[in-house]
């Protein structure tokens, strides 16, 4: 279902609209509506065209904007990490990035790899295989397995991704978490079923002007999240937009 917002709702009131039955939560005055609200509605009819093709949803009007910068990586040790933010960094700075802006866009990185290398694999029951690992200690991919980050720059936005290839996460749990520690101004709770990866969601929620997560249960899980660029427009931040999904592929 898509909810369109006449008006700015906050992080709290969003999710709690998502809680509510919305897969798509936008705002008639950001702008793109039009084709935010075009790209949600081809994914209402087809979910699985987001994970072939994810940044074709989070940026609509990429194909009309310029393109500063585009890396991806296929990460299969968590040690690799520290290299994945060091190539955003390096890109960034290059960019003309405002310090700010690297800092948040740094943390939103290392939150969506560390969740995919440390709450995403599971075992055959569906607990946490590494969640209490220290996050200094190497954690490696199962054969076959990756986990790929993504990036890119376009006009007045940055885009961060990053996908698993366990698809554990669980979204209502992870949303109702989220949604409680807003009503609690912040503060980090324990919720069971949320796999400790709540806390670095509601980081990247903070800091973007949109959120995803769409899960392929026991396939895929994919975080992705756009950042205003220019702090003298704002306005795309305030007027933030959620989208979810969590299903099998037909």
């Amino acid at each position: 279902m898509i909810f369109i917002c006449e008006r700015t709702l906050s992080e709290k009131d969003l999710l709690e609209k998502a809680l509510g039955g919305s897969r798509h939560i936008l705002h008639s005055l950001r702008p793109g509506f039009q084709e935010e609200h075009l790209s949600s509605q081809k994914l209402e009819a087809a979910p699985q065209l987001f994970f072939e093709k994810p940044l074709s949803f989070v940026a609509p009007l990429a194909p009309q904007a310029p393109q500063t910068f585009s890396f991806s990586q296929d990460l299969t040790s968590s040690l690799k990490k520290a290299e994945t933010l060091k190539q955003l960094e390096k890109q960034m700075v290059k960019a003309g990035c405002r310090t700010s802006l690297i800092e948040d866009a740094l943390t939103c990185a290392d939150e969506m790899i560390l969740n995919a290398f440390f709450h995403a694999p599971v075992d055959a029951n569906g607990r946490s295989t590494f969640k209490n690992f220290p996050r200094s200690e190497e954690v490696k991919t199962s054969e076959g397995k990756s986990v790929h980050f993504e990036a890119s720059m376009q006009d007045s936005l940055l885009f961060l991704g990053c996908r698993d290839d366990f698809g554990s996460l669980k979204l209502s749990p992870v949303l109702e978490h989220l949604l409680t520690m807003y009503q609690s101004q912040g503060l980090p709770m324990t919720t069971p079923g949320t796999m400790g990866a709540g806390l670095g969601l509601k980081m990247i929620l903070d800091r973007s002007s949109s959120f995803w997560i769409y899960v392929q249960p026991g396939v895929h899980t994919w975080v992705y999240g756009s950042f205003e660029t220019k702090p003298e427009k704002p306005e795309s931040k305030k007027m933030k937009t959620l989208h979810f999904f969590e299903g099998a592929m037909s």
